[in-house]
This record gives structure tokens, C-alpha cells and sequence, in this order.
């Protein structure tokens, strides 16, 4: 065979599997959903599951499991073209007949050849509909009004911002294992995102997006920590004056920040602080609690720092559970920071 056509063949013949540590991506997906309560799942550009974090859920497995009607309502898992049922829309998300939405995402290769899907769901959007909102669907799927209004409660119910900014995240992760595995051969397989100024900013805003919607925070920043620096800067924020965002720096060692980055272990503050290194840090009477979560790689390298806090006027007061969630989130989101 000549060698032009060879590599041709390659490329045809790769697949996920091929470039995917599948057992690496598990954990990350089982990661992802501990914290957002949303399943995620990767098939083939057949439909094929190859990996997902949850078992499906109970509408599907237990209350549909004896309705006529189940073979149609579980063909919207998948779209058309995964030999589904369901039509994806210009947002990326295809609807189920029982008032909810999944996210779908192609994990694309050089030569536009598609390696798989990322999805993510089910979800419902913004809010759930009373329950007498869903007595036709019920009725629809001759199931019992009440059998079907619990297993709906099992269903996260998210803003579609959220649940973009959530694709995003993990697709970034997703593309960054691609990358990885790409790295140093012949043929580089995976379709990698730029990495431009505009493409990192957004995907920090994704972060702080995430941040806030899992921690429920009013106030908050990621910092970068670009190698051979030793200086944090601000490369996403709310809550705070653009001026500041703008202006700040923050060496290794200094602040609450520099010393996250430094020692790379995260950090809680609020009243009960009895750590006399952070105790300087916790004389802002607008706040009633903080966290400092590093982003490390698996060697322990800082690759930036999450800064998030609950104002005075919140109910929600951060501790030690929020602080491992986030630190959690931090890990994960840190696989798609690294060069």
C-alpha cells in the first residue's frame, strides 16, 4: 500500500477507545456527577455506550418498565442520528417526552471524522412544572400521576446557562485527554480547541460559572498561574470592580490567594478559623465565608486558584462538605488548564 494512502487508512480505522484512557475518564466522569447530580455519558458514532457515571434513571428503569409506551419515551435518549428518536436543536439539546432535556456535544478528529458524543443529562430546565402539570404525560405513558411525580423529583432541574457552561467544562476536559493521548505521535488524531486569549477566557468564565452554581456563592474569581511565573493574576470574576480585576497581582506566598497557590492546599475561612496564618485574612466584615481551592495537576503542579465567597446577607455559609465539593471541581477542571 503507498505511504499517502496508509495514513489515510489510519485515520479511517482510530477510534475513541483508541485515544480515551476510558478507565481514567470513569473517574472523572463519576467525579462530575457526585457533584452536579447530572449524569454524563460517551457513546460511539454508532450510539454504542462506551462509558457512563449513573445507571439510568428511575422513570426509565422501574416506572416505565411495564408501560406499553416505554420503547417511545426511551428512544428520545438518543437522537436521530444514534438510531434515536429525538431531534437535536441548535443549542445542542434534544428533547424527552417526559419534560426533559439532554446535551449532546461531538468529540470531532482531525479530517471532521467523529470520534463520539459527550452527553449530559437528563435534565429539566429552570424549574419543574406543579405536579397536575404532568398528569397527562402520566397518562400518556399509563403510568400512576404520583409514581411518575417522584421519579421526576430525581431530576436536577438547572438554567440552561448553567447546563452550557457545565457542556463546556467537561467538553474541555474531555478534548484536553484527547490532546494528551495525541501528543508525540505521527498523526495527531484529536481536533484540539485554539487555545487563544478569547478561547481561555472563556472557559475561565465556564469555571467561575460552575463555581457558583455548585457553591452558591455571591462573589468570586479565578486566578491564573502561568508557568515560570510566580505571580496569580485575574482572568475571570464576579462581584468585583473591573478596576481590580484589571490591576491585580499576587506573588506566591502573599495573601490568602499566594498562599493557596504556594502550598498548594485548599482553604476555608470563616469564623471558625484557627489557623493563625489565615486569621489576618478574615477581617472582612461584607463576607461570612470564603474558599481558596487550588487547580493542580495530578504531580501537584498549581496551575491557578478558585476564589469564591458568601456575602453577610446570604444564607449560605461554606463548610467543610462545600470545601471538598469544590476542591472536587477544582481537580477536574484542572485537566483542561494544563499546556
Amino acid at each position: 500500500m503507498p505511504e499517502e494512502h496508509k495514513s489515510d487508512h489510519t485515520h479511517q480505522d482510530i477510534s475513541l477507545k483508541d485515544l480515551l484512557d476510558i478507565q481514567k475518564w470513569q473517574e472523572i466522569q463519576d467525579d462530575f456527577s457526585d457533584i452536579t447530580g447530572i449524569c454524563l455519558r460517551i457513546v460511539s458514532p454508532e450510539g454504542n455506550l462506551i462509558a457512563s457515571s449513573c445507571e439510568k434513571a428511575t422513570l426509565c428503569t422501574e416506572v416505565l418498565r411495564n408501560s406499553p409506551t416505554k420503547n417511545r419515551l426511551c428512544g428520545t435518549c438518543l437522537p436521530t442520528f444514534l438510531s434515536g428518536k429525538a431531534v437535536v436543536d441548535k443549542n445542542l439539546s434534544f428533547y424527552c417526552d417526559a419534560g426533559m432535556y439532554n446535551f449532546i456535544s461531538p468529540l470531532i478528529a482531525h479530517h471532521d471524522k467523529i470520534l463520539g458524543y459527550l452527553i449530559m443529562g437528563p435534565v429539566i430546565l429552570v424549574m419543574r412544572q406543579p405536579k397536575e402539570a404532568y398528569e397527562t404525560i402520566a397518562h400518556e405513558f399509563s403510568v400512576e400521576l404520583e409514581d411518575f411525580w417522584n421519579a421526576l423529583l430525581e431530576i436536577k432541574a438547572i438554567s440552561f446557562h448553567y447546563a452550557q457552561s457545565l457542556m463546556k467544562v467537561i467538553q474541555n476536559v474531555a478534548e484536553y485527554m484527547l490532546q494528551s493521548s495525541s501528543r508525540g505521535k505521527e498523526e495527531t488524531y484529536a481536533a484540539l480547541p485554539a487555545n487563544t486569549k478569547e478561547a481561555l477566557t472563556k472557559r475561565f468564565e465556564a469555571f467561575l460559572d460552575v463555581a457558583f452554581e455548585l457553591s452558591k456563592a455571591d462573589i468570586g474569581s479565578v486566578m491564573s498561574l502561568p508557568k515560570d511565573t510566580n505571580e496569580l493574576t485575574i482572568e475571570a470574576a464576579k462581584g468585583i470592580p473591573d478596576a481590580i480585576v484589571k490591576n491585580t497581582r499576587v506573588t506566591l506566598g502573599n495573601g490568602i490567594a499566594g498562599l493557596a497557590a504556594e502550598e498548594g492546599i485548599s482553604l476555608l475561612l470563616d469564623n471558625t478559623v484557627a489557623d493563625n496564618r489565615l486569621l489576618h485574612y478574615f477581617k472582612r466584615p461584607h463576607l461570612n465565608s470564603s474558599m481558596v481551592i487550588p487547580f493542580k495537576t495530578e504531580e501537584g503542579r498549581v496551575l491557578g486558584v478558585l476564589n469564591v465567597g458568601a456575602l453577610n446577607t446570604s444564607q449560605v455559609h461554606f463548610n467543610k462538605n462545600t470545601l471538598q465539593m469544590m476542591d472536587t471541581f477544582a481537580r477536574l477542571a484542572a485537566v483542561s488548564m494544563q499546556p
